[in-house]
């Protein structure tokens, strides 16, 4: 390895030190992100046994086996929610979050990102935990491959949500029974798609008529949101459509 190389992983770590206690979490979150990439191989994430792979290396926690003052705190054991709420919970620590898990989305990107995960060090073995259902990660990644195939940039698009345990879910305003506590929906922000170096309605346009015809039909929810570029789609089992927050 480089000297160079060295001095850039030494002054990465000296930052994520730093960063632990002193910076906004935003800004943590990049420079430990840019750490993460220099230390490993940070390959995107191309098929389906890629995201199994990569899932298999967590261990997996029932609902019921949660620490008590997580369920307390996320109010995840709610009555009202135990019937959305994953009976599976991936455990991971603060610098899995860094990890592409599907095409070239982090875990942080469809986490649940209370405090212990802004605040935690990168090196923390405190534990997180994950409600994220494996399908809605694999339907993430169709999309990718959908738009590729269609002559279109498959890695325009982000993630606002991914899980969302129902203290976070009513928090940022979500429906009282929203999919994101079942852990199998996403809020995805769409770019420009069809390359045309604008982002506007066309690109939208161009995802919704994907979702609509092979990726979600009548298996699942879509939210359309009109004058935005957030699309909403979920595996509730049944067609669902609609417009407003």
């Amino acid at each position: 390895m480089s000297s160079r190389k060295w001095l850039l992983i030494i002054v990465l770590l000296l930052l994520v030190v730093a960063s632990s206690c002193c910076l906004v979490p935003a800004l943590r979150f990049d420079i430990e992100q840019a750490f993460f990439q220099l230390m490993t191989k940070d390959r995107s994430i191309a098929t389906e046994e890629d995201i199994n792979q990569i899932l298999s290396e967590f261990p997996v926690v029932n609902q019921a086996d949660l620490p008590t003052d997580f369920l307390l705190r996320t109010r995840i054991d709610a009555p009202a929610f135990r019937h959305l709420s994953p009976r599976k919970f991936f455990v991971i620590r603060k610098k899995d979050l860094y990890r592409k898990v599907t095409g070239h989305l982090r875990i942080h990107h469809l986490f649940a990102l209370g405090a212990p995960a802004r605040k935690g060090f990168y090196f923390s073995d405190d534990l997180l935990y994950w409600g994220i259902d494996p399908d809605i990660l694999h339907k993430l990644l169709e999309l990718r491959l959908t738009l590729e195939n269609e002559g279109y940039d498959g890695e325009a698009f982000s993630c606002n949500y991914g899980y969302r345990h129902p203290a976070l879910n009513a928090a940022v305003g979500g429906a009282p029974y929203s999919r994101h506590i079942a852990g199998d929906a996403l809020d995805l922000v769409i770019g420009d798609v069809n390359q045309d170096g604008q982002t506007n309605a066309a690109d939208k346009a161009i995802v919704l008529n994907l979702c609509e015809r092979k990726l979600i039909g009548n298996r699942g929810g879509i939210g359309r949101y009109p004058g935005t570029q957030v699309v909403h789609i979920d595996l509730r089992g049944k067609r669902a459509r609609w417009d407003s927050y």
